[in-house]
């Protein structure tokens, strides 16, 4: 049985880029961090040595929120003494697509149509690989409803 992701989107900063659009800036932040350096498991100060590169921040702070990123379902965690230790729960890839679904399945139905003519649009201007993945994709998709 695949285990479902947790993460449920609560908040949508169209103006932001990337992951911020879903999640607040230092958690982007510290994901990407988590994400780039394929650490396995990791405490609050792994974390706060790699931000300090580029920041003065608070422990205080980068704890608080990896705790925030821990109830959101991105991160697990276990206790070892006095410490936790954390490890990523889930890929970027995966977090990509989980905040596609839920972005794209809380549209109302009456959008069907602006919805595709956007993505028809956005594919126009993108290169012929994108053009290829895409054709693949309804290939794919058509094979399956017609099994």
């Amino acid at each position: 049985m695949k285990k479902k992701l947790v993460f449920q989107l609560k908040i949508l900063r169209p103006a932001e880029k990337g992951i911020k659009k879903a999640l607040y800036d230092l958690e982007a932040d510290i994901m990407e961090i988590l994400w780039s350096l394929g650490l396995g498991e990791f405490t609050v100060r792994d974390v706060l040595s790699q931000l300090e590169k580029k920041r003065n921040i608070a422990y205080t702070t980068v704890m608080t929120t990896i705790d925030r990123l821990w109830h959101k379902g991105l991160l697990d965690r276990y206790k070892e003494g006095k410490t936790y230790l954390y490890s990523v729960k889930v890929t970027k890839e995966k977090f990509l697509r989980c905040v596609t679904d839920q972005i794209i399945s809380s549209i109302p139905s009456g959008f069907n149509e602006p919805l595709f003519s956007y993505f028809v649009h956005i594919i126009n201007q993108s290169d012929v690989e994108h053009l290829d993945k895409l054709e693949k994709l309804l290939d794919s998709r058509r094979q399956q409803i017609g099994n």
